[in-house]
């Protein structure tokens, strides 16, 4: 079977609510493949399953080689609720590609959130990072995190790297408006959206 079918398959899982046992080999059979780009799918797709397993697996993606899989893998991690997958994102965010350090910003505060409060433990770690963090883009994410976490005191940094950010600075921040600004109107959501219209034609 190509490695081109083989992908095909795992995308097909995306349709299915419950997987039998052979699905569930497709998928480890995923994890461990030679081919990056299965493995970049497998990342992806296992987040649809939320199990011990997919966790198990997704854990072991999270240190691949490829930076595309890694930063699937913390994506995906956010639907777990313990610690050892805490520790894994709180390792995650320094990684030496800003792909993978804002996923894990990302996965971090909603793996928290399942476990439970006290929040405390992500928001320090979260608080730490941005100190050394330079990237914006991976800033987006660490501000989106901790103002999740109830500390809304960094919610002006946040929008000023709307206003001084590039196109996929500003991509990635209205992607995540929700999250941090749920009641935002339609009015300020526009401005926003607008102002990303312009930017993008002077790409």
């Amino acid at each position: 079977m190509s490695n081109h079918s083989i992908i095909d398959k795992i995308e097909n899982l995306r349709s299915k609510n419950l997987l039998p046992n052979r699905d569930k080999a497709l998928l480890f059979f995923g994890t461990y493949s030679l081919n990056s780009d299965i493995r970049i799918t497998t990342a992806e797709v296992l987040a649809l399953f939320p199990s011990d397993c997919s966790k198990k697996l997704l854990l072991k993606l999270a240190d691949d080689k490829n930076y595309l899989v890694r930063a699937n893998a913390c994506d995906s991690l956010s639907f777990c609720g313990d610690k050892s997958v805490m520790l894994k994102l709180i390792k995650k965010q320094k990684d030496r590609h800003y792909l993978v350090r804002g996923y894990a910003a990302l996965s971090l505060a909603d793996v928290q959130i399942n476990i439970g409060e006290p929040y405390t433990a992500a928001l320090n770690n979260l608080l730490q990072t941005l100190t050394v963090e330079n990237d914006n883009w991976v800033k987006v994410c660490i501000y989106r995190s901790i103002i999740i976490l109830g500390d809304k005191t960094v919610l002006e940094k946040y929008l000023s790297l709307y206003e001084n950010g590039d196109y996929h600075v500003k991509r990635l921040f209205l992607s995540l408006l929700n999250d941090v600004m749920p009641n935002i109107d339609g009015k300020e959501l526009y401005l926003f959206q607008n102002c990303l219209k312009n930017d993008k034609s002077n790409i």
